[in-house]
């Protein structure tokens, strides 16, 4: 007799069963497995044999491997114990019985496993001989999905992306620029930088300023302010939000970022913008909380 030498699904017979115990004294299965057939899916061994498709062929080798499957750990069951029920049928009421498994054919899986730096072969599944050897996924129809949908995730508002202003982090370096800029992109996205064109005219707080190196009307105007950092600004609209939820948050923040800033990563905006962030911010929320 020789040793399974390659990983894959086999139909082994049971040459022996006996019930065993890991080091830390957990209950397992141990079992001495014949190969009987092997499912071959790799495309130059198909076309050896001269078959069209991924099948079975007979594995009269007398290729052998001890399978060790724990059944229990501290919680309670694990999956080999349903599996090895399933498999031959053992009712998984008296560790007495597992002798009785000999001569029972099943499917097993044998895979590469490394432990303390040394790789080895083993069975990881055991199952029904005419359970799937190929591991592929069923996929459910459209109705079960459909009906899945509307039992399960009805009303349910998308998990909000990571990376976005919700951990802000300050820049790490600010450069000096005019109040009116107006450089910038939503916090997780990035842009080309834009063509100066026509400066706009800055109206109201929820209106875009004008683009970067060109002054508006009332440039001038705009006292002198160390502004605040993109942390600073994030704390303080998060103290303000009254009843909103953190998606509403989040919202008022990226779009008003890309007010502030379009074509530009959040990363390069100054102190003086996102001040201008923070008070739209606040001033959205308070006109909104005061109807």
């Amino acid at each position: 007799m020789s040793s399974i030498d390659r990983t894959g699904a086999f139909l082994a017979t049971i040459q022996e069963s006996a019930y065993g115990e890991t080091k830390k004294g957990l209950p397992q299965w141990v079992g001495k497995l014949l190969a009987v057939k092997r499912f071959v899916t790799d495309k130059a061994e198909l076309e050896g044999l001269k078959l069209a498709d991924a099948g079975w062929v007979d594995w009269n080798y007398g290729d052998e491997i001890t399978a060790f499957l724990v059944l229990f750990n501290g919680d309670g069951p694990l999956k080999n114990f349903e599996q090895l029920q399933i498999a031959t049928g053992w009712d998984g009421s008296d560790f007495q019985e597992l002798p009785s498994l000999v001569g029972k054919t099943v499917l097993i899986r044998v895979e590469e496993d490394t432990y303390e730096g040394k790789t080895s072969l083993k069975v990881q599944w055991i199952d029904s001989p005419d359970a799937s050897p190929d591991r592929t996924i069923k996929q459910a129809d459209a109705a079960t999905v459909a009906a899945a949908n509307s039992k399960w995730l009805a009303g349910r508002k998308p998990a909000p992306k990571p990376a976005t202003a919700a951990k802000p982090t300050p820049p790490k370096s600010a450069t000096p620029a005019d109040t009116s800029t107006a450089p910038a992109a939503p916090p997780t996205t990035s842009a080309p930088a834009a063509e100066p064109t026509a400066p706009a005219v800055t109206p109201a707080v929820k209106a875009p300023p004008a683009r970067k190196g060109k002054k508006t009307e009332t440039s001038e105007a705009v006292p002198a302010d160390p502004g605040c950092t993109m942390a600073e600004a994030w704390e303080s609209v998060n103290k303000s939000k009254g009843t909103r939820d953190d998606c509403a948050v989040e919202d008022a923040w990226i779009a008003t970022c890309a007010t502030v800033g379009p074509n530009q990563e959040d990363t390069t905006f100054t102190p003086q913008q996102w001040l201008k962030v923070r008070d739209t911010i606040l001033a959205d929320f308070a006109t909104k909380n005061g109807k």
